[in-house]
């Protein structure tokens, strides 16, 4: 566990991007090598926290560093515990949250965004003619989870359609009914999931994936940007490509 309260009298006073800050600035550069020599020395930020390797660079320069294998989280650390940023919305005035829906704790949910709407479903009668099959089931939100803008939730047919807590979901994508989607998620913009798709826990679907119906997806999987997912996917891999194939095991 991280001691944050120590670093509260270094001298910092707000958090800026490593090309954007000034003296008191505290940044953070996720990078080693060449990579990291550029950025910190041109900074003007006299606080960097970064990887343990680059100490000897940050201490010739006569800049403060703060070490950690996972910089951008001690970042995100001291960020939240000093300098809070304020809440802009929990629910924005232009979403749409209708009928049977659960709210969790800390839910945000952006502009445009409809939590709720009916599935997609249909089938033929005897005249060839398509019936509308309604959704009496809900949607279940856990806690702490961020749904951004112009995204749909479909409600589930008879149960409810799942987001699962501490799951992230960027902007314009589309949850259809039935779907269960796994606590620790990502799942950048663009991304559509097919009706009553399973997913597990902590995984990362890439920019315009697209994830077939009935699917089975496990835990801890990278889908990989513009991915075609067409079948199960086992916990633990990196898929990519359409259709989607295993390419190796993912390593967090």
């Amino acid at each position: 566990m991280v001691d944050l309260d120590k670093y509260v009298k270094v001298g910092f006073t707000h958090v800026a991007g490593i090309d954007d800050a000034v003296s008191d600035s505290l940044v953070f550069c996720d990078f080693k090598g060449e990579r990291a020599k550029v950025l910190i020395s041109n900074t003007l930020s006299g606080f960097v926290v970064t990887y343990p390797e680059n100490k000897g660079l940050v201490e010739s320069l006569g800049k403060t560093g703060f070490y950690s294998e996972s910089p951008r989280l001690l970042f995100l650390k001291l960020w939240y515990r000093f300098f809070p940023p304020k809440v802009r919305y929990m629910v924005h005035p232009s979403a749409v949250v209708m009928g049977n829906v659960k709210l969790g704790v800390n839910v945000r949910i952006g502009p445009g965004s409809v939590i709720g709407c009916d599935g997609f479903s249909q089938v033929r009668d005897e005249d060839g003619c398509l019936v509308r099959v309604p959704h009496v089931g809900g949607v279940r939100i856990g806690d702490n989870v961020e749904i951004q803008s112009n995204c749909c939730v479909s409600c589930g047919t008879f149960g409810d359609t799942v987001v699962g807590s501490g799951t992230f979901v960027d902007n314009l994508v589309h949850i259809a009914h039935n779907d269960v989607i796994g606590c620790g998620c990502r799942i950048a913009a663009g991304v559509v999931f097919g009706g009553s798709v399973s997913v597990g826990d902590r995984c990362f679907f890439g920019v315009g994936c697209m994830i077939r119906d009935q699917v089975c997806i496990g835990s801890d999987v990278f889908v990989g940007m513009g991915s075609v997912v067409v079948g199960d996917v086992p916990d633990g891999v990196v898929v990519l490509g359409n259709p989607a194939r295993v390419v190796r095991r993912n390593v967090l």
